[in-house]
This record gives C-alpha cells, sequence and structure tokens, in this order.
C-alpha cells in the first residue's frame, strides 16, 4: 500500500517539529516508511554528550517495551503454524511458574492476566556481564511476585513480567531460544539491516549514551532506586547510565535504529496484520494508529502503524522518559506535521 502523503511538501515541517522535541532530550532519530521504502529519516542532537558524539543514522537505542510488538508478532507467528494456542493457559507452555492455569497466552498478550507488574528499574545487566543468567532471574522475579495482581480475564494491568513469560511461550513452541526465533524467523525475512534491529550490541560504540537530567524528579529517584553498577556518572547536567541490557529479551531486549525498526513495520504494513495484540490503539488528528511506547534506562521511544494511510512511523530518543502521557505527547506532536 503507497502512502498519498506528499512527503517532499511535509518534510520540512516535520524537521521544524523535531527540531523543537530533541530540546527535551540529548539526541534523537526519527523516520516514517511505507509499506515498500523508508520515505524520511532525520537525527539530531547528540548521542554521547560527554564526548560530543552526534546522534547519526547508524547510531542504537534501546527500543525498550516497543519490543513487545515483536514478541508479539512472534507469537502470532506460531499461532498460524498451529504451535502455539492463544487461548490455551500459559501453564500448557511454561509449567515452571507460580500463577497456575488460569492465566492464558491471549491474556498475556493484552495484559489481562492478572501477573504482577514490579517495578522494573533494577532487571538490568550491563551488556558485557558474561555471567548474566536469565532463567536465574526471572525465576528471582516470579518468587518476590508469586501471586496474581487479579483474576485472570477481569482487568488490564500492564506487565511487563507478563511478557517475559511471552518469550518462554516461544521457547517452549519454537524448541529454540526466544531471540533465535525472532531474528531467524520474524525479523530476517523482513531484510532488517544486519545489527540494527538486534538483541546483542556487538559493537558498543554504535550505542546511544542512556541519559536523565540529575537534579528532575526522576533522575533524583534513579540515584535513589537503581544500583550503582548500573550508572556510569555525569555529563554535564545529565545523569550516565552505564550500557546495560533488559535482563528479559521478550519484554524490552530490543536495540534498534529506526531504519531498523522501520524493517519490522513495513512487514507489519504489507501484511496488513494489524490485530490489536500487542499494540494500544489511538487517534491523531481523526486518524486512527496502533502505537507502543517504550521507556527504558535512559531511554525512551515510540512506533506506530496508521493502516488506513498504509505509513508508519519510529522515534527513539537517549532520555529516560517512563510517563505514557509525555511518551506520546512527543510522538504526537512530530506525526501530526504528516497528517494536517
Amino acid at each position: 500500500m503507497a502512502t498519498g502523503i506528499d512527503v517532499e511538501a511535509r518534510a520540512g515541517r516535520v524537521r521544524e517539529r523535531l527540531e523543537r522535541a530533541a530540546r527535551a532530550v540529548p539526541g534523537l532519530q526519527y523516520a516514517m516508511t511505507d509499506a515498500s521504502e523508508l520515505r524520511f529519516e532525520h537525527a539530531l542532537g547528540l548521542a554521547d554528550v560527554g564526548s560530543s558524539v552526534p546522534a547519526a543514522a547508524g547510531t542504537l537505542f534501546m527500543a525498550a517495551s516497543c519490543t513487545k510488538v515483536v514478541t508479539a508478532a512472534a507469537i502470532l507467528d506460531l499461532a498460524s503454524r498451529g504451535r502455539v494456542a492463544l487461548e490455551a493457559p500459559l501453564a500448557e507452555y511454561y509449567a515452571d511458574q507460580p500463577y497456575g492455569r488460569g492465566p492464558t497466552v491471549r491474556q498475556l498478550l493484552t495484559h489481562t492476566a492478572g501477573i504482577p507488574n514490579p517495578l522494573p528499574l533494577n532487571w538490568l545487566h550491563r551488556i558485557e556481564d558474561t555471567t548474566f543468567d536469565e532463567d536465574r532471574a526471572l525465576s528471582a522475579v516470579m518468587r518476590a511476585n508469586a501471586r496474581l495482581r487479579s483474576p485472570p480475564g477481569q482487568r488490564y494491568l500492564y506487565s511487563n513480567l507478563g511478557y517475559w513469560l511471552l518469550g518462554k511461550v516461544i521457547e517452549r513452541a519454537a524448541g529454540v531460544a526466544y531471540v533465535r526465533y525472532v531474528e531467524d524467523t520474524v525479523l530476517a525475512p523482513l531484510g532488517v539491516p544486519r545489527g540494527e534491529l538486534a538483541f546483542a550490541v556487538e559493537d558498543a560504540t554504535r550505542l546511544a549514551r542512556g541519559y536523565e537530567r540529575a537534579w528532575s524528579p526522576l533522575g533524583v529517584f534513579t540515584r535513589l532506586a537503581v544500583r550503582a553498577s548500573l550508572r556510569d556518572g555525569r555529563d554535564g547536567p545529565w545523569l550516565r547510565f552505564a550500557r546495560v541490557a533488559m535482563d528479559g529479551p521478550s519484554y524490552g531486549g530490543l536495540f534498534a535504529t529506526v531504519r531498523g525498526f522501520c524493517a519490522f513495520l513495513r512487514g507489519a504494513l504489507a501484511r496488513r496484520s494489524h490485530a490489536a495484540l500487542g499494540w494500544r490503539a489511538g487517534a491523531l488528528a481523526g486518524t486512527s494508529y496502533l502505537g507502543k511506547p517504550g521507556g527504558g534506562p535512559g531511554f525512551c521511544g515510540n512506533v506506530r502503524l496508521y493502516p488506513c494511510l498504509g505509513i508508519a512511523t519510529a522515534w527513539f530518543a537517549n532520555r529516560m522518559l517512563v510517563s505514557e502521557t509525555k511518551i506520546i505527547a512527543l510522538a504526537d506532536a512530530v506525526d501530526e506535521g504528516w497528517l494536517i
């Protein structure tokens, strides 16, 4: 599906909006694609404040919870192959958990399983840590959060832990590690450029530094709540995070460029696979979209599909925003440039 948007006529307006948005973050990447090709890409600001390294097209950012739409796509791929039943209980695929046979795969996808959502600020490890054990980390989190917050199916309760468990569903159903299945079966067929949408960083110098303002409320909270080993000093007014990865790859483990993530979004547009499993439905300037904001240690971002226009957008920044309201507002302010 080709977009009817006059990209050349509106690109200047979008760049102006990006310049305004970038005042609040060290660095920013943004792209818009249709189902066939990347139509617009822009990077501005700094990937590393201390070294004055500019954000560029090839700079990697932590995708954080934007990863969840990729995990959902992997589950739906397995369902299409008859290897996962969405209405089946989690326990059929992953018995080593304390939540019994109540929560179903579909409920995990839609955050209605009642799975707890403890604050994941310390569910992190340095990217160079070769001793990290994901299964041990997941077991520790489940032991500390062993009771459902509500009966399955009764109410919406966002849960990173729920999507971590979906990664284990994928492993049991596919018979291979979550990362291998996603990279080989979901991403590789879409032609994602090597290293631009991946769960490991091959060259750490490509990864933007993550930041938060040192004396913002969130910055003060971070110094109190995040382990010292996960922080890495200051760059002027910015609190700098160490280069870290999420403990659970399936809820937030991707590192991405916007053009890398747009390769995935093109696949979603081309397949017209717009079932809102893993996505949030919304509207901007009278146009419906499916979106997913994400926030992590020193990073934030947002990805969107606009099915009726045949376009998708993605942006990532190296500042820790965890408020979905703020992330969505930033996305609205820029994307609106294409729509009005």
